[in-house]
């Protein structure tokens, strides 16, 4: 840059790394057509918002920029400002396929195999196990109507009788036994994830079961569509 160029105050971001911005302290009319922004070599695209006596500055970098704190400049309407760039942690896991749809017996166990992505820019630890909640997904609304349906000449109260019918739909918790891709995942890294999915016994044949298995910022949707009798 230019040495000529005066300079001004330090212009401070922070956020994750898509979705940085600052505000700048000059009119969007005297911003000028190519503003120019450089971060510690890092590849970046910018932008501005219009605004009254001051503009907002986006920034992007790459999605796997590691967390920290990062030096650059920036040159427009013939100013130079310092950068001063703070990326926070993102987590972002993600598995294919999007969602889980599985059948089941009672209690039994069932093998699935996953792939697992981390596009964010912190290393995750995947566990060796985990433990999620099953609900019948018509147990709202079965709670809800039985609810209404109740008076108070049974001497139970509608709200009392909302919590029971709730309760009834709760199917147990499914245990998960990783059998395969445990330990960290880098960012950017892929690798295929096993699971042995332990079904409680008292899910009841012919209704269908959700909930959701949570990793890091993942909550990952499961049905369950229960079959036979669990013998």
């Amino acid at each position: 840059m230019a040495q000529s160029v005066k300079q001004h105050p330090t212009l401070h971001f922070r956020g994750l790394p898509r979705a940085i911005d600052s505000l700048v302290g000059i009119p969007y009319q005297d911003v000028g057509p190519t503003p120019k922004v450089s971060v510690d070599n890092l590849l970046s695209a910018h932008g501005f918002d219009a605004g009254g006596k001051s503009s907002r500055l986006h920034l992007s970098l790459p999605q796997s920029t590691p967390p920290g704190i990062y030096k650059g400049s920036a040159e427009f309407g013939g100013k130079a400002y310092p950068v001063e760039v703070q990326v926070e942690p993102y987590y972002n896991l993600a598995l294919s396929p999007r969602q889980l749809i599985v059948s089941a017996k009672p209690g039994e166990k069932v093998h699935v195999d996953l792939v697992l992505a981390n596009s964010g820019n912190v290393v995750c630890d995947i566990g060796k196990t985990y433990v999620f909640g099953l609900y019948d997904i018509h147990g709202a609304d079965s709670a809800i109507g039985a609810a209404f349906r109740q008076t108070e000449s049974t001497g139970e109260k509608r709200a009392d009788r909302l919590v029971e019918a709730l309760s009834e739909g709760h199917g147990g918790m499914v245990r998960i036994q990783v059998e395969e891709g445990s330990g960290p995942i880098a960012p950017g890294e892929v690798r295929p994830l096993r699971l042995n999915l332990h079904f409680p016994g008292g899910l009841k044949p012919g209704h269908t079961y959700s909930g959701t298995l949570p990793i890091e910022n993942l909550r990952y949707y499961t049905k369950v569509r229960v079959i036979g009798d669990g013998k």
